[in-house]
């Protein structure tokens, strides 16, 4: 008689180390992107004739690029999207299947995360055209990721560092927040501002576990993760005279580890730069200070604010 038990590879050594008999041990490494293009295009024709289904090739490598899911997670979008159209005579797209992977994956994000919604657009944005170019630069790198990486083949020359970080600086309501709602709505990706209550821990071990379970979950949904207050997570190492001290440092170094690791995007907000740690700082692909606006640009807040029937 033979048993098969699925493990999470975090406990597989105990679990040998207690068997009665050497097991065998197979393990199942995620999916690449080459993998889930494929299983979207079995999916998708098995889901129904090309009357119901219209996605070019394309935009079938994109949602491959995008969404890092596992097969499980992928045909669950697939039976999502095509639940949402039940009755009508609209087929699956390339928006109808993006809006069912981001809520199949955001279902897995948990209470770490909080989603944000994301009512502006880019004409709300008021800032100074040099942030703005920035902007167009951080938004045409996270579209064409998959392109230079995968297309180009410089993914082979680059293990680490695969994602985006950026690091948004400046006084409360000065568009710190507003910038990376806008980036999301114009990328079509959810934005998880992270809960920084849940995340950190007094026990020892804690808070990176849940560091970890974050990532990995924004990795799956392909959502971009938002850090306000980041100095209180990013801060100083400092010198080591107890245990805490100890701890605090390796918290501070794991974070370092997984943001290299991350092949998502990540954004930080923060009024207080100098408080970060040296180490983030240097790692950031994006480094934007925004200012507090001038008149000008005061005038055109106000005018965006005041609905159009106020005058009535």
């Amino acid at each position: 008689m033979s048993v098969a038990i699925t493990l999470g590879p975090e406990v597989v050594e105990a679990a040998c180390a207690a068997a009665p008999i050497e097991p065998v041990v197979v393990h199942f490494e995620g999916t690449t992107m080459e993998q889930r293009e494929a299983l979207w295009k079995r999916l998708l024709a098995a889901g129904g004739s090309e009357s119901r289904v219209r996605i070019s090739e394309a935009e079938r490598m994109e949602l491959a690029a995008r969404y890092d899911f596992l097969p499980g997670t992928l045909e669950r979008a697939v039976r999502r999207a095509a639940a949402d159209r039940a009755g009508s005579p609209d087929p699956l797209d390339f928006e109808s299947l993006s809006r069912a992977c981001r809520a199949v994956g955001s279902a897995a994000m948990g209470p770490i995360a909080q989603r944000l919604p994301q009512p502006y657009t880019r004409s709300d944005l008021v800032l100074p055209q040099e942030l703005l170019d920035e902007l167009d630069l951080a938004s045409a790198w996270m579209r064409n990721r998959r392109r230079g990486f995968e297309d180009w083949g410089f993914g082979r020359r680059t293990v680490l560092g695969r994602g985006l970080t950026a690091l948004f600086t400046g006084d409360p309501g000065t568009g710190k927040t507003m910038a990376p709602q806008v980036l999301a709505r114009e990328l079509g990706l959810d934005l998880f501002r992270v809960d920084l209550s849940r995340v950190m821990s007094k026990y020892i071990g804690e808070t990176e576990k849940n560091l970890g379970r974050l990532f990995d979950d924004a990795r799956a949904s392909g959502a971009i993760l938002f850090f306000d207050e980041a100095d209180a997570l990013f801060g100083k190492r400092t010198e080591v005279k107890d245990a805490h001290d100890r701890y605090a440092n390796l918290g501070i170094g794991y974070l370092l580890q997984r943001m290299g690791e991350h092949v998502g995007t990540t954004v930080l907000a923060t009024n207080r730069t100098g408080d970060l740690d040296e180490a983030f700082t240097r790692r950031f692909h994006f480094v934007l200070d925004f200012p507090m606006p001038r008149p000008p640009e005061r005038l055109r807040i106000w005018e965006g604010m005041l609905p159009r029937d106020a005058d009535r």
